[in-house]
């Protein structure tokens, strides 16, 4: 998606005919491995087969909770939670995601007891910022997603870039994607003049810089059960390698590297990125622009291939 070789960004996000499924070849994985979880199937948030990912990034008046595949539920029961941690969100044992995302039987509401947030506060559109969805310093991610002080673009330092020039979108601002009418996302990566394609693929430029991480290694960020999701958010110095657990590697080595293996990025030891996402013409690592890494390593797998997962 970064450093794709032949296909533009602007065609990956904004195709009107290739289903999200087919881009990153998911066909049924418990996302509970992909990030920690041992038994809800991921299949349920990304196994769509039938649905142009252009509707998920191009969308003019299709509600989030279209997006997600929820009917009656507003997304923000997902993401308003006051007092559970996010963690609970993503690390349920035995809670099928399919509930998580607004499956019929069971309110998604229920699934992250979610109080009294509405959708539109949590996105913008009433009378709750975005920004103050996720924007906490230091609370736990709970309160990340529920919080109501501190602007999201302060917690990623972002003030004037639109998030939809992030992704290639043109026309459509990325915000009006979650359905925000006011507030632009760029606020959420906090850019204020760089190109992303300066963002993923600089030489000298530290992600931490990117999403202004603090010193977060990314297996806390994805599973581990110490540290509060908060820290994932809170960050503000440290660079974004920390993170993921590297300790002095810049963004660019990240994205853009040639020989170093995503994996030390994120801490699996043998598994290529290829089966991560099982990517059938395109290699991924000419998405990332990486050549010999394997992405693999991104989600903190040993021995499973995420094609199995995903």
């Amino acid at each position: 998606m970064v450093g794709v070789m032949s296909l533009s960004l602007s065609q990956m996000v904004g195709v009107r005919s290739l289903s999200l499924s087919q881009m990153v070849g998911v066909r049924f994985l418990p996302l509970s491995q992909m990030i920690g979880v041992r038994s809800l199937p991921l299949s349920h948030m990304v196994r769509v087969m039938s649905l142009p990912l252009s509707h998920m990034v191009e969308i003019r008046s299709l509600p989030v909770s279209q997006m997600v595949g929820v009917r009656s539920l507003s997304l923000s029961q997902m993401v308003g939670v006051r007092s559970l941690f996010l963690s609970h969100m993503v690390g349920v044992r035995s809670l099928p995601l399919s509930h998580m995302l607004g499956i019929m039987p069971l309110p998604l509401s229920q699934t992250v007891r979610v109080r009294s947030l509405s959708l539109c506060q949590v996105a913008g559109i009433g009378s709750l910022s975005l920004c103050q969805v996720a924007g906490v310093m230091s609370p736990p991610l709970s309160q990340m997603v529920g919080k109501m002080s501190l602007p999201l673009s302060q917690m990623f330092r972002v003030r004037s870039l639109l998030l939809s020039q992030m992704v290639g979108v043109r026309s459509l601002p990325l915000s009006q994607m979650f359905g925000v009418r006011s507030l632009p996302l760029s606020h959420m990566v906090g850019v204020r003049s760089l190109s992303l394609s300066q963002m993923v693929g600089v030489r000298s430029l530290s992600l931490s810089q990117m999403v202004g991480v603090r010193f977060l290694p990314l297996s806390q960020m994805i599973g581990i059960r110490s540290l509060p999701l908060s820290h994932m958010a809170r960050v503000i110095s440290l660079p974004l390698s920390h993170m993921v657990g590297i300790r002095s590697l810049p963004v660019s080595q990240m994205v853009g590297v040639r020989s170093l293996s995503l994996s030390q990025m994120v801490g699996v030891r043998s598994l290529p990125l290829s089966h991560i996402v099982e990517v059938r013409s395109l290699a991924l690592s000419q998405m990332v622009g990486v050549r010999s890494l394997a992405l693999s390593y991104t989600v903190g797998v040993r021995s499973l291939p995420l094609s199995q997962m995903v």
